[in-house]
Protein backbone atom coordinates (compact mmCIF):
# COMPACT_ATOMS: atom_id res chain seq x y z
CA UNK A 1 0.00 0.00 0.00
CA UNK A 2 2.82 2.38 0.88
CA UNK A 3 4.53 1.72 -2.45
CA UNK A 4 1.29 2.52 -4.30
CA UNK A 5 0.86 5.79 -2.42
CA UNK A 6 4.48 6.76 -3.07
CA UNK A 7 4.22 5.94 -6.78
CA UNK A 8 1.03 8.01 -7.17
CA UNK A 9 2.74 10.93 -5.42
CA UNK A 10 5.80 10.59 -7.67
CA UNK A 11 3.58 10.63 -10.77
CA UNK A 12 1.90 13.81 -9.52
CA UNK A 13 5.32 15.32 -8.79
CA UNK A 14 6.51 14.39 -12.28
CA UNK A 15 3.46 15.98 -13.86
CA UNK A 16 3.99 19.10 -11.75
CA UNK A 17 7.66 19.23 -12.84
CA UNK A 18 6.68 18.87 -16.49
CA UNK A 19 4.24 21.77 -16.13
CA UNK A 20 6.85 23.73 -14.19
CA UNK A 21 9.28 23.38 -17.12
CA UNK A 22 6.60 24.36 -19.61
CA UNK A 23 5.85 27.40 -17.45
CA UNK A 24 9.54 28.32 -17.45
CA UNK A 25 9.57 28.27 -21.24
CA UNK A 26 6.44 30.39 -21.44
CA UNK A 27 7.74 32.82 -18.80
CA UNK A 28 10.35 34.24 -21.15
CA UNK A 29 7.70 35.15 -23.69
CA UNK A 30 5.50 36.67 -20.97
CA UNK A 31 8.40 38.68 -19.53
CA UNK A 32 9.42 39.98 -22.96
CA UNK A 33 5.82 41.03 -23.62
CA UNK A 34 5.51 42.82 -20.27
CA UNK A 35 8.94 44.45 -20.49
CA UNK A 36 8.39 45.62 -24.06
CA UNK A 37 5.00 47.18 -23.35
CA UNK A 38 5.89 48.76 -19.99
CA UNK A 39 9.53 49.58 -20.81
CA UNK A 40 10.36 48.16 -17.37
CA UNK A 41 13.45 45.94 -17.67
CA UNK A 42 13.87 44.90 -14.05
CA UNK A 43 15.50 41.75 -12.67
CA UNK A 44 12.96 41.46 -9.88
CA UNK A 45 10.14 41.60 -12.42
CA UNK A 46 11.89 38.93 -14.47
CA UNK A 47 12.31 36.65 -11.42
CA UNK A 48 8.71 37.19 -10.38
CA UNK A 49 7.29 36.47 -13.82
CA UNK A 50 9.51 33.40 -14.17
CA UNK A 51 8.53 31.97 -10.77
CA UNK A 52 4.85 32.80 -11.27
CA UNK A 53 4.63 31.24 -14.72
CA UNK A 54 6.52 28.14 -13.58
CA UNK A 55 4.26 27.58 -10.57
CA UNK A 56 1.16 28.31 -12.62
CA UNK A 57 2.31 25.86 -15.30
CA UNK A 58 2.89 23.15 -12.69
CA UNK A 59 -0.53 23.72 -11.19
CA UNK A 60 -2.28 23.71 -14.55
CA UNK A 61 -0.59 20.45 -15.54
CA UNK A 62 -1.63 18.78 -12.28
CA UNK A 63 -5.19 20.10 -12.65
CA UNK A 64 -5.45 19.01 -16.31
CA UNK A 65 -3.64 15.71 -15.81
CA UNK A 66 -5.99 13.56 -17.91
CA UNK A 67 -6.11 15.72 -21.07
CA UNK A 68 -2.36 16.25 -20.95
CA UNK A 69 -1.77 12.51 -20.51
CA UNK A 70 -4.04 11.81 -23.49
CA UNK A 71 -2.24 14.29 -25.75
CA UNK A 72 1.27 13.22 -24.72
CA UNK A 73 0.57 9.49 -24.98
CA UNK A 74 -1.16 9.90 -28.36
CA UNK A 75 1.74 12.01 -29.63
CA UNK A 76 4.48 9.69 -28.42
CA UNK A 77 2.64 6.50 -29.36
CA UNK A 78 1.92 7.70 -32.88
CA UNK A 79 5.55 8.80 -33.27
CA UNK A 80 6.84 5.39 -32.17
CA UNK A 81 4.48 3.68 -34.60
CA UNK A 82 5.69 5.77 -37.53
CA UNK A 83 9.36 5.49 -36.47
CA UNK A 84 8.96 1.70 -36.42
CA UNK A 85 7.28 1.81 -39.85
CA UNK A 86 10.13 3.96 -41.16
CA UNK A 87 12.70 1.52 -39.81
CA UNK A 88 10.88 -1.45 -41.39
CA UNK A 89 10.92 0.40 -44.73
CA UNK A 90 14.66 0.98 -44.26
CA UNK A 91 15.24 -2.67 -43.36
CA UNK A 92 13.51 -3.81 -46.56
CA UNK A 93 15.45 -1.21 -48.60
CA UNK A 94 12.41 0.89 -49.53
CA UNK A 95 14.07 4.06 -48.19
CA UNK A 96 17.74 5.02 -48.13
CA UNK A 97 17.77 5.99 -44.44
CA UNK A 98 15.26 5.97 -41.55
CA UNK A 99 14.48 9.68 -41.18
CA UNK A 100 12.06 9.31 -38.27
CA UNK A 101 14.41 7.14 -36.22
CA UNK A 102 14.94 8.92 -32.83
CA UNK A 103 18.73 9.33 -33.07
CA UNK A 104 18.27 11.14 -36.37
CA UNK A 105 14.94 12.93 -35.88
CA UNK A 106 15.84 14.51 -32.53
CA UNK A 107 19.53 15.15 -33.24
CA UNK A 108 19.25 18.73 -34.47
CA UNK A 109 16.42 20.85 -35.74
CA UNK A 110 18.32 21.55 -38.96
CA UNK A 111 19.43 17.92 -39.39
CA UNK A 112 15.98 16.58 -40.29
CA UNK A 113 14.85 16.98 -43.87
CA UNK A 114 11.92 15.46 -45.66
CA UNK A 115 12.34 15.40 -49.44
CA UNK A 116 10.43 12.40 -50.78
CA UNK A 117 6.83 11.21 -50.81
CA UNK A 118 7.48 8.35 -48.38
CA UNK A 119 8.76 10.77 -45.75
CA UNK A 120 5.73 13.02 -46.19
CA UNK A 121 3.45 9.97 -46.00
CA UNK A 122 5.11 8.95 -42.73
CA UNK A 123 4.62 12.45 -41.29
CA UNK A 124 1.00 12.37 -42.41
CA UNK A 125 0.63 8.93 -40.84
CA UNK A 126 2.05 10.33 -37.61
CA UNK A 127 -0.57 13.10 -37.60
CA UNK A 128 -3.36 10.65 -38.48
CA UNK A 129 -2.33 8.17 -35.77
CA UNK A 130 -2.13 11.04 -33.27
CA UNK A 131 -5.70 12.13 -34.00
CA UNK A 132 -7.02 8.56 -33.98
CA UNK A 133 -5.17 7.73 -30.75
CA UNK A 134 -6.39 10.84 -28.97
CA UNK A 135 -9.95 10.25 -30.21
CA UNK A 136 -10.07 6.66 -28.95
CA UNK A 137 -8.55 7.60 -25.61
CA UNK A 138 -11.15 10.34 -25.09
CA UNK A 139 -13.92 8.00 -26.19
CA UNK A 140 -12.69 5.25 -23.87
CA UNK A 141 -12.54 7.69 -20.96
CA UNK A 142 -16.09 8.85 -21.66
CA UNK A 143 -17.33 5.24 -21.76
CA UNK A 144 -15.62 4.47 -18.43
CA UNK A 145 -17.14 7.55 -16.83
CA UNK A 146 -20.59 6.68 -18.21
CA UNK A 147 -20.32 3.08 -16.93
CA UNK A 148 -19.24 4.35 -13.51
CA UNK A 149 -22.13 6.80 -13.43
CA UNK A 150 -24.64 4.07 -14.36
CA UNK A 151 -23.16 1.70 -11.77
CA UNK A 152 -23.59 4.33 -9.09
CA UNK A 153 -27.22 4.99 -10.08
CA UNK A 154 -28.39 1.36 -10.05
CA UNK A 155 -28.73 0.91 -6.26
CA UNK A 156 -30.66 4.17 -5.92
CA UNK A 157 -33.14 3.17 -8.62
CA UNK A 158 -33.83 -0.13 -6.84
CA UNK A 159 -34.21 1.70 -3.55
CA UNK A 160 -36.67 4.15 -5.10
CA UNK A 161 -38.81 1.29 -6.46
CA UNK A 162 -38.95 -0.32 -3.05
CA UNK A 163 -39.95 2.94 -1.34
CA UNK A 164 -42.64 3.79 -3.92
CA UNK A 165 -44.30 0.36 -3.62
Amino acid sequence: VAAAVISVRLVKLGIFCLGFLAGLLVSNVVYQFIAFHTQCFNDNLHYGVTAGCALLGGGVFVYLEDPIAIVLSALSGSYMGMAATDYILYYFKKVSEPRLWPDRFFKKLTYFECTDDICYALLGGWALLFVVGAYFQVRSKQKREEALRRAQEVPYERLERLVVM
